[in-house]
């Protein structure tokens, strides 16, 4: 699949609305924290993500919940799919390996199911869901980039 593929993919998703944008942003720093806990108790988590990076991993879903509450409030497809195509090679050149970002996000997954209230995930879900199905080619995609 090719950039342009992937981006209209993630054009065609309905973006949430404001309602929504509102919500994940009040609740973003409880979620942060939900998913800091989930990512903590993995007895796995310092090989997914390198010895000595737990506080770039605590900075990284700071920085994630920041980013997705902007994105929900004005949101642009492309914006999200070169942020992705940065943040994975970036992290990963810092000893976060290509298997942490579907266990991240199936931890934000969780906890937004879990906070959110069930209208409101419905809107954001989609946008989750393409980012999760489409790691391996942003990954790659992020990777050939850099060459």
């Amino acid at each position: 699949m090719t950039k342009h593929e992937l981006a209209a993919l993630l054009s065609s998703i309905t973006p949430p609305d404001a309602t929504a944008a509102h919500q994940f942003s009040e609740r973003r720093e409880h979620i942060v924290e939900q998913v800091d806990d989930l990512l903590l108790s993995r007895p796995d988590l310092d090989v997914l993500i390198g010895a000595f990076n737990r506080p770039q991993m605590h900075r990284n879903h700071r920085n994630h919940g920041l980013f997705m509450a902007a994105l929900f409030a004005d949101y642009d497809a492309d914006r999200l799919l070169a942020t992705m195509l940065w943040v994975l090679p970036a992290y990963q050149a810092h000893g976060f390996r290509p298997d942490y970002w579907d266990v991240q996000l199936a931890a934000w997954q969780k906890t937004l199911a879990e906070v959110l209230d069930p209208d409101i995930w419905q809107q954001i879900a989609p946008i989750y869901a393409w980012m999760r199905d489409h790691l391996d080619t942003i990954n790659a995609l992020g990777l050939a980039e850099l060459t």
